[in-house]
């Protein structure tokens, strides 16, 4: 710690005319400003660094240097460089990647380091402590320190009540996308909905009718004051045959009220997915779930009576408390604050990532999710997925059975939905899940503890997205932005444990009942070429580049049948190690930044090949009374263009084939000068 220090020593504080500020959101207030704040660098034990201003506002902390200048997207999407970064934001590319910006949400506790001395730091009482380091711990698998040595005393002091106050909120009207709203002068949104949020009767019959099921199933307003059940949307879809009051009265012995409710249903067949609380055996309870199964099974085809099957997720998945478990140890495996631990555990990194459980957690949950689908797309077997709380793994399993099953929920709107209509409207407790009220004692035993539950069904979508590298329209880019605004609580989408909650607080916050969305944010802005990394461009190469004038587009798989099989499951490394320098990820770019930049150079050269194309279609139409010799040369030409065949073949091995061990390692740990090199040699030929 003494060389530490002697190493802070040696750096001088900036000389600048000018303190630089982040650019400010509508709402976000500067409270605290310190300049000559020392950044050190990642893994780099507190040797080296440099200097800037630390601001603290009430919503995020940030880290500029002189000639740097923050910017809104950059606020959004603080863990996507690549996303947050434009033109317009810095002064210069290179020195933005010295900003640091984090969201006072995403902080998960800070701490003090004084000469050898490491000390937690918690809210409920003042600062007054001397101040030589400050390690900031994030959920986003950040560890950042700042050094204070050439900061005054009451700066120290300011700074660090400042950063507990708000990542500390008391309520969730103190979080930041309430002062947002209010400053934004847009309610939310732009004057009309960019996307259906499943709060109005018309959203649902338009997902009915989209798989031809209004004349077997209808929209009911039996919880439209929130009477069945506080933790469900205000409607719900019931079979036509089950009347309000039936509804009503089964729904008094289910706990919360949450009675089995529709999800999904075959276009084809009508074969129905719905999910349920675990309820205890009784009589009582059994003659109540028959009638409800009665008018299930009404919706059939005629000539069908198939049972309905139940699938109870305890018995095989695991539980919000292991899945806490299972990430406390990632975490620990993933966050280093030196490279020397970081390369301790090289030699036993599959064994240690094995220790974790993380992945046999995720290939429980996507057996699961195919045994469902199978039964409902395969089968022709309805399904009630029940588990003993119905809001955390019984929402995964049918979202990725949904997702196996539909091809629309691979769109970026369909994912979009399918979120917002299983976990937004059917009252996943997010509040809790992610901790945005941040408890100091936890309780081991207490249900509605911290648990990374929505984590880990983004990981399982990228398993799928592994697998079938053309069957999304999305990338692992578009995942992490999605995680990321998971934890900087500016939109509504991802605040509130139900929608209950979410209606009686915007109420009494005066919001109109409408907070920003998260989803209207992305659609009014998908077309924008900074969007261009959420994009897969295998997805458009399958459906659209690869189609001459003999070809129909070539329509989605309506099934993914993948493997479960432990091999082919992988790490999530772009999201757990995106903050290490020894590992060599990219930050933004996913599993392979150099593969995912191949597949744009070759997506773009296909498009100018189909251009130059149609051009010399359109001349020889022209070039009737043109000499033979012109004739035969642009018709030589124009037969090398389309004879696709090989060049679809070519293409198609380049885009998603495997990739030779010699040019890009799986090993993250090993992956960095080969990744590097092939990354150079890509960025020559754009």
């Amino acid at each position: 710690m003494a060389e530490n220090q002697r190493a802070s020593l040696r750096m001088k504080p900036q000389d600048s005319p000018s303190i630089p500020r982040p650019a400010l959101l509508p709402g976000e207030i500067m409270v605290c400003e310190v300049p000559n704040v020392l950044r050190f660098d990642a893994m780099g034990e507190n040797k080296k660094g440099i200097s800037g201003v630390l601001c603290a506002t009430n919503f995020r902390v940030s880290f500029i240097t002189a000639g740097m200048y923050g910017n809104r997207r950059q606020s959004i999407f603080h863990s996507n460089q690549d996303l947050s970064e434009d033109s317009e934001g810095f002064a210069s590319q290179p020195q933005s990647q010295d900003a640091v910006l984090i969201p006072q949400a995403c902080i998960m506790y800070i701490c003090s380091v004084n000469g050898e001395k490491v000390k937690k730091i918690n809210p409920g009482h003042v600062f007054k402590s001397k101040l030589e380091t400050l390690v900031v711990h994030c959920k986003d698998f950040r560890i950042i320190s700042f050094g204070f040595k050439f900061c005054s005393k009451e700066h120290q002091r300011k700074i660090v009540n400042t950063i507990l106050h708000y990542s500390y909120p008391s309520s969730i009207s103190h979080l930041f996308a309430f002062d947002y709203i209010q400053h934004s002068g847009s309610n939310g949104h732009s004057g009309r909905e960019l996307f259906p949020t499943y709060r109005s009767l018309s959203h649902w019959e338009q997902e009915l009718e989209r798989l031809n099921s209004k004349d077997r199933w209808r929209v009911t307003e039996a919880n439209i004051e929130f009477g069945i059940s506080d933790s469900l949307g205000r409607y719900m879809v019931c079979p036509k045959g089950l009347k309000d009051d039936s509804i009503v009265a089964a729904a008094i012995h289910y706990t919360n009220g949450r009675l089995p409710f529709w999800c999904w249903n075959h276009p084809v067949t009508g074969v129905p997915l719905l999910c349920s609380i675990g309820l205890p055996e009784s009589d009582l309870l059994e003659r109540h779930e028959s009638t409800i199964f009665d008018t299930i099974k009404s919706t059939y085809p005629k000539g069908k009576q198939t049972p309905i099957t139940i699938f109870d997720v305890s018995r095989n998945c695991a539980s919000s408390r292991d899945l806490e478990i299972s990430y406390e140890k990632v975490r620990e495996l993933c966050m280093h604050e030196n490279e020397r631990d970081f390369w301790a555990g090289d030699t036993h990194w599959m064994t240690n990532i094995d220790g974790t459980r993380w992945l046999q957690h995720i290939r429980s949950s996507l057996i699961a999710a195919y045994a469902v689908s199978k039964l409902v797309y395969e089968d022709a077997k309805p399904v009630v997925v029940r588990e003993l709380s119905g809001r955390d793994l019984s929402l995964v399993i049918t979202s990725i059975a949904q997702i196996i099953m539909d091809p629309h929920y691979r769109t970026i709107e369909g994912f979009q939905c399918l979120i917002q209509k299983m976990w937004v409207i059917f009252g996943h407790p997010f509040a809790k899940r992610v901790a945005h009220i941040k408890v100091i004692k936890k309780d081991e035993k207490d249900e509605n503890a911290e648990s990374p539950v929505f984590l880990h069904f983004l990981d399982c979508v990228q398993q799928l997205l592994a697998q079938f590298p053309s069957a999304f329209e999305f990338s692992d880019t578009y995942l992490l932005g999605i995680l990321d605004c998971v934890y900087s609580c500016m939109f509504e989408t991802f605040l509130f444990d139900s929608e209950k909650e979410r209606t009686a607080i915007c109420a009494q916050e005066a919001c109109a009942n409408r907070l920003a969305s998260l989803w209207d944010y992305i659609m009014g802005n998908l077309a924008s070429t900074d969007f261009s990394l959420f994009l897969n461009p295998l997805y458009e190469f399958q459906r659209t580049t690869l189609i001459t004038e003999d070809e129909k587009p070539k329509e989605p798989e309506p099934y993914l049948l993948g493997s479960t099989d432990t091999p082919c499951l992988r790490f999530w490394n772009s999201c757990f190690l995106r903050w290490l320098p020894a590992a060599k990820e990219t930050v933004g770019q996913g599993h392979c930044a150099s593969k995912h930049l191949q597949q744009m150079i070759l997506l773009k050269k296909l498009k100018v090949l189909k251009h130059r194309q149609a051009l010399l279609e359109a001349d020889l139409k022209g070039y009737d009374t043109a000499t033979d010799k012109e004739h035969d040369q642009n018709s030589r030409e124009l037969s090398n263009l389309t004879t696709m065949s090989d060049f679809k073949t070519t293409l198609l091995n380049s885009l998603s084939g495997p990739f030779s061990f010699s040019e890009f390692s799986l090993n993250p740990l090993m992956a960095g000068k080969n990744n590097q090199a092939r990354e150079g040699e890509l960025a020559t030929q754009v």
